[in-house]
């Protein structure tokens, strides 16, 4: 008999295959995705921290001539909450998709100094 096609338990197996791979490929893609974001919102956090640890020992004023406190003089170091720091122009809170996910009001970067006298900065939440 002469052959002329395919058959339709061929053409199943390929389609069940193809429908695999497309599973697989968009369980990878949503993951990646998702860790993607979730480094956005850990670099926005660091940046964060980086601008209260910076600002935290410079007597400047922002653009605004709004003076930034400094934290020399104090021994038990001070805070810095996410509203002052947008407040001050030290970041640009608007442009971070993360902005959903950060207590805008509870969120704040502690300024101290350790045992050594070198600056530790650590961002919480809450």
């Amino acid at each position: 008999m002469n052959k002329k096609g395919f058959t339709i338990i061929e053409l199943i197996a390929v389609i069940a295959i193809l429908s695999i791979v497309g599973v697989l490929v968009t369980i990878n893609l949503t993951k990646t995705m998702k860790d993607t974001q979730a480094k956005k919102c850990t670099d926005f956090k660091e940046a964060v921290e980086e601008a209260a640890c910076t600002y935290a020992t410079l007597s400047v004023e922002n653009a605004d001539g709004i003076k930034i406190p400094n934290c020399n003089n104090r021994k038990d170091g001070c805070t810095y909450t996410l509203k002052d720091l947008i407040e001050w122009d030290m970041i640009d809170y608007n442009e971070n998709e993360c902005n959903k996910d950060i207590p805008f009001d509870r969120a704040y970067v502690k300024v101290s100094w350790d045992t050594k006298g070198e600056k530790v900065c650590e961002y919480y939440e809450g």
